[in-house]
């Protein structure tokens, strides 16, 4: 009996020392001294990542592409996707009317694909926009993808104000486009 008061005694300490914590951190995030959590929901900052360009082995920061547009397109795909070919196209359509104002970029999930397969794709299907290369499959698991394809619409300052799974039409891109430019 005695043992069993211990342990509820131990575990309502254990309880209030959890809570003060969490209410410590709150405070920090609140007041602008902790970090914002990094996850692939609406509302919250895209994860950022580095990763290699597709063809030229460049490396590409997602957080250095804010500020260069309203806001970034973030596209995961596979080579072998029925459902990414025909984005892929709908994308490149939506490149070439809102390129100067949106930032788009491409992530082959390259754990599921191939690199030769993924170049053949782009230049099959003749896309400008940069494809950056996801080799280990990491970034594509921070965003929770698979399934393929997955689209992501970031603001200006990283923050996720839409997210699509599945094929995309380009009237979506552009239901999308229009959410990014509402907040900039």
């Amino acid at each position: 009996m005695i043992m069993m008061k211990r342990s509820i005694l131990v575990l309502f300490v254990l309880t209030i020392l959890v809570f003060l914590w969490m209410g410590q951190e709150q405070r920090r995030y609140t007041e602008g001294q902790g970090e914002r959590p990094g996850l692939p929901h609406v509302g919250h900052v895209a994860p950022d990542f580095t990763l290699k360009h597709l063809f030229t082995e460049e490396e590409i920061h997602l957080s250095s592409l804010y500020g260069q547009g309203d806001g970034v397109v973030l596209y995961f795909w596979t080579s072998w996707c029925p459902f990414c070919a025909s984005s892929m196209e709908s994308l490149q359509r939506a490149y070439g009317e809102y390129g100067e104002e949106i930032v788009f970029l491409g992530v082959n999930v390259t754990n599921q694909d191939t690199i030769g397969a993924a170049q053949q794709f782009i230049n099959d299907h003749q896309i400008d926009f940069s494809n950056v290369k996801d080799v280990t499959g990491e970034v594509s698991a921070s965003y929770f993808v698979p399934p393929v394809p997955t689209t992501l619409f970031l603001a200006g300052d990283g923050s996720i104000v839409h997210r699509k799974v599945g094929g995309l039409t380009y009237q979506e891109i552009e239901q999308g486009v229009r959410l990014v430019e509402r907040e900039k």
